[in-house]
């Protein structure tokens, strides 16, 4: 169709197919992103977890309870992400987005060493202009050149 055949008409209808194109991209993202699109806290749950409780049974955190830590993302808005470290500490800590407990102590996750970055989500790809490119498959995020996955903090 050219624009001279284009009918004043037609515009509602054009204009319903954009939509329709904007909205079904916009499930698709929010899908690969596990149902709540990829704002919130990716940690690498299953490991962290593990870190805490190997020292909560063994009793070898330092003094000031901290067990470990591990790269960690929290995607704020359609286009800025922090990059910063959780760190584990045993018992509560000031400062912590999040705790929980694990084998029956309290774990308190603290974000530290913040950066901020933007980043772009093309379908189930997110780049990130530290340049680090992960990957969304089932609800995880798995980042190029490591072995854990990030999975959504709840």
């Amino acid at each position: 169709m050219d624009m001279k055949s284009f009918k004043l008409w037609q515009l509602p209808g054009f204009m319903l197919c954009l939509l329709l194109v904007f909205f079904s991209s916009c499930d698709k993202d929010d899908d690969e992103a596990g149902g709540g699109g990829v704002i919130g806290y990716w940690l690498p749950l299953t490991d962290l977890r593990d870190m805490a409780r190997e020292a909560v049974e063994e009793d070898n955190a330092d003094e000031d309870g901290f067990t470990g830590g591990a790269v960690s993302y929290r995607f704020l808005n359609a286009n800025t992400v922090e990059s910063f470290t959780t760190n584990c500490y045993i018992g509560h800590k000031s400062g912590a987005f999040h705790t929980e407990t694990i084998s029956g102590k309290t774990v308190s996750f603290v974000a530290e060493n913040v950066r901020t970055y933007t980043y772009v989500l093309d379908g189930n790809k997110v780049y990130i202009t530290d340049g680090t490119i992960g990957t969304l498959v089932n609800g995880e995020l798995r980042v190029d050149g490591l072995l854990f996955t990030f999975q959504k903090l709840e």
